[in-house]
């Protein structure tokens, strides 16, 4: 059950397990941490031995196995006002990390260092917390008929600049209390490619770029500084989109608005701009 709410998966299939009991082996269990990269190798270890093929290997009482727990408590919540390069959180790396569908992914509590994209794929489930996630030049979120939840969490580069987050499609989820830095935006051309659509060979959306088909995506009291594309510097927002008590700063496009670049029923209230 643990290994599943932290997951979103059964660990092994029936017939795997079966295998696995009857050979004497636990190798098709696959580690908790290649499926949901914020579990800590601590943590990991305490469900495989909980879920250990010899019974002598697991946990001898329930007292022993809540001891373990209870040493595994999440990292305390992060403030995104707070420069977090001389504390001593746990830094995670992600090389083009996949969200499967009907896949749940959690990332809290932590820094995450990314290189390319994290892609959503349809049904699958992203949720960002108390996070600070940085990325190199090629790096990214992208997703099409996906959930996206980010509360209370930081983007920026590892060095100089980022893509963005990119969402289209049936999208569930919002965008709230977090704090956006130097995204470049998207390529129209990978634009078309990975979420459909016709595009110019230019940047879309310096940090977001969101086209919600069905329901209204929110993105609410965020934060855009220094972020640029040729169309929408901070985000570009089609359809169901409603964007509220955001500022915007120092943010610029060539093409539509500095801040803002909105199309078809986009509700855009109490926003700020700044230098944009």
């Amino acid at each position: 059950i643990l290994y599943r709410m932290l997951t979103g998966m059964v660990p092994v299939s029936a017939s795997d397990r079966i295998t696995s009991l009857v050979e004497g082996r636990g190798d098709a269990l696959k580690r908790p941490s290649e499926i949901n990269p914020s579990i800590s190798k601590e943590l990991e270890k305490v469900i495989l031995k909980a879920m250990s093929v010899k019974v002598s290997d697991r946990y001898q009482s329930v007292d022993e196995f809540l001891k373990d727990l209870e040493g595994n408590k999440p990292l305390p919540s992060i403030d995104t006002d707070k420069d977090f390069s001389n504390n001593n959180f746990t830094f995670r790396k992600l090389t083009n990390f996949t969200v499967e569908s009907s896949q749940r992914v959690v990332l809290e509590n932590g820094i995450y260092e990314v290189y390319g994209d994290i892609t959503i794929k349809p049904g699958g489930e992203l949720i960002i917390r108390n996070a600070e996630i940085r990325f190199n030049k090629n790096g990214g979120i992208i997703g099409k008929d996906c959930t996206l939840i980010v509360e209370n969490s930081k983007f920026k580069p590892i060095k100089e600049s980022w893509k963005n987050i990119s969402l289209s499609g049936k999208l569930n989820g919002y965008i709230v209390n977090s704090k956006f830095y130097q995204g470049k935006g998207r390529s129209g051309k990978e634009l078309a490619q990975k979420l459909g659509g016709i595009y110019f060979n230019e940047t879309y959306g310096g940090a977001l770029f969101v086209n919600s088909v069905g329901k209204r995506y929110l993105i609410k009291d965020c934060t855009f500084e220094n972020c640029s594309a040729k169309y929408g510097g901070g985000v570009v927002a089609f359809d169901n989109v409603t964007i509220v008590n955001c500022t915007f700063e120092n943010c610029s496009a060539k093409y539509g608005g500095g801040g803002v670049y909105a199309y078809d029923n986009v509700t855009i209230e109490n926003c700020t701009f700044e230098n944009c």
